[in-house]
């Protein structure tokens, strides 16, 4: 005899995820964020450091640095004005872009030790200029090595080669400033909104339109929040239809209307949208509001399903997700967030519980090793990212700029330990000496000299260490004695 009422409950492997918060000992607190608002994100994060947007530039924080910042923190400062659009490479974690707001409008570059920040910096490591107003969105290629991809209020979506600086591509007729910009699954397409109510798929190599969609919303003056659900063939997308905030699934093979769609609430704050594409869970947040709502996407209709609401004790400025390298296998968290508030940042983990201690397969599918499939000049050739389904076991037999494809790893080797907590200081990533001395080969190429030159002078041996602590030491000598203390009573 079949139970009508288990035939009512969906199943699913999510459906009892939760929101752990970690405790104020386990958060870094006395944070001083940007006074200023929009729809920034404001916090970013790699596998080894975190970073958010400060008084005075960006403030960057090994991850595991709990406790009280400083009054003035470290931070990276190229700008005139407040920097809001930042973020870090997927490939190495102590390189960070940022774009400015300010009369130059400039792009920078910026390679600082792989221990973090000693000083604070002002000189960038590379400049990209192009834009003639403010830069509001940053969006780095996932899988082909410094190709980024940036959006203005100048009403135009530029891609970048960083290894040479050029402009490879200028779409000038949004009619409207950008307010967010992704990166499609396999890393050859760009979908950008905009706030002229449109939203339009690009190839980021020849600027051809792919497809375009008018008004997906009503209300498009906060602008469409954008999010690539995997390599389903969907598109998420919140924004605001009068007075309801709604998320939409599109397939992007009809866009015409949507597939499937559910109400957020109807709260007037900016939304902020990000994807875990190993368990297919959309997380949404608003500026103001101390609420995250998680949602699974589905393939069948409705394709979205709402999981659960986490209602944090602060209110939210910005949200970001760490690496999926980055999570504890070994507590089943399937998501590592960061919470940005205005006094502290607060790490979220979403997990799902299980009673067995074993490593869980299902809810960690090959994840992305942060290594780049192709170089930038590869890319722009013409190269086409195929087999999109590439297996961990292949990242040991492959070298740099030779796969053509993503390249992922297999979840089970954070489970035996070949990656260190991020609790301890980050997960070993790919921004490490053996890398760039593999490289040295295409040292001789002018084409590579920025972004590499850059990350060369991040590889410090254990000399050149020592030099700079003696410096930091004689800096802070000096410092002392111009305030009348004796370095030696110390």
């Amino acid at each position: 005899m079949v139970n009508k009422r288990a035939t009512l409950v969906r199943q699913s492997k999510v459906r009892h995820l939760f929101c752990k918060q970690s405790k104020p000992e386990n958060s870094y607190t006395n944070i001083q964020t940007s006074p200023l608002s929009g729809f920034h994100h404001f916090i970013q994060a790699s596998t080894k450091f975190l970073a958010y947007s400060a008084r005075h530039g960006v403030a960057v924080v090994p991850h595991g640095a709990f406790g009280k910042s400083a009054a003035q923190p470290l931070i990276i400062d190229g700008h005139q004005n407040h920097t809001l659009a930042f973020e870090f490479s997927p490939f190495y974690d102590n390189v960070l872009v940022t774009g400015g707001g300010d009369t130059k409008c400039e792009i920078c570059l910026w390679a600082f030790p792989e221990e973090g920040l000693y000083e604070n910096l002002h000189e960038t490591d590379a400049t990209y200029t192009g834009h003639t107003r403010n830069v509001d969105c940053l969006a780095m290629n996932h899988v082909v090595d410094a190709v980024l991809a940036s959006g203005s209020k100048d009403k135009t979506v530029k891609t970048w080669n960083l290894e040479t600086g050029q402009i490879q591509l200028d779409v000038d007729d949004f009619g409207g400033p950008i307010c967010d910009l992704k990166w499609n699954y396999d890393g050859n397409i760009i979908c950008a909104s905009s706030k002229a109510k449109s939203v339009r798929f690009i190839d980021p190599r020849t600027g051809d339109v792919i497809d375009s969609l008018d008004e997906p919303f009503e209300s498009m003056g906060h602008g469409t929040r954008i999010s690539y659900l995997g390599n389903t063939g969907q598109v998420a997308m919140c924004g605001k239809d009068k007075e309801r905030r709604i998320l939409k699934i599109f397939d992007i093979r009809a866009l015409k209307e949507p597939v499937g769609s559910t109400e957020i609430d109807r709260g007037s704050g900016q939304l902020m949208m990000l994807f875990d594409e190993g368990v297919n869970v959309i997380y949404v947040a608003s500026k103001g509001s101390n609420t995250i709502k998680y949602y699974e996407a589905t393939p069948d209709f409705p394709h979205v399903h709402h999981i659960d609401d986490f209602r944090a004790p602060a209110q939210t400025v910005g949200i970001c997700m760490l690496p999926k390298r980055a999570v504890n296998v070994a507590e089943c968290e399937v998501t590592a967030m960061l919470q940005l508030t205005r006094e502290a940042i607060v790490p979220s983990s979403f997990i799902v519980p299980r009673k067995s201690p074993m490593f869980q397969g299902d809810l960690y599918p090959a994840c992305f090793a942060g290594k780049p499939a192709m170089s930038a000049k590869d890319y722009f050739e013409g190269e086409q990212v195929i087999d999109i389904h590439a297996k961990g076991n292949d990242v040991k037999k492959k070298t740099r700029f030779v796969s053509k494809k993503p390249i992922y790893m297999k979840m089970d080797k954070l489970h035996k330990g070949e990656a260190v907590s991020r609790m301890k200081n980050g997960v070993a990533g790919p921004s490490d000496p053996e890398l760039v001395s593999a490289n040295e080969k295409n040292s001789d190429d002018p084409g590579y000299s920025k972004l590499r030159n850059a990350l060369r002078k991040t590889v410090l041996t254990p000399e050149e260490k020592l030099q700079k602590a003696e410096e930091r030491i004689q800096k802070l000598e000096a410092k002392l004695e111009s305030m009348g203390v004796d370095p030696a009573t110390i």
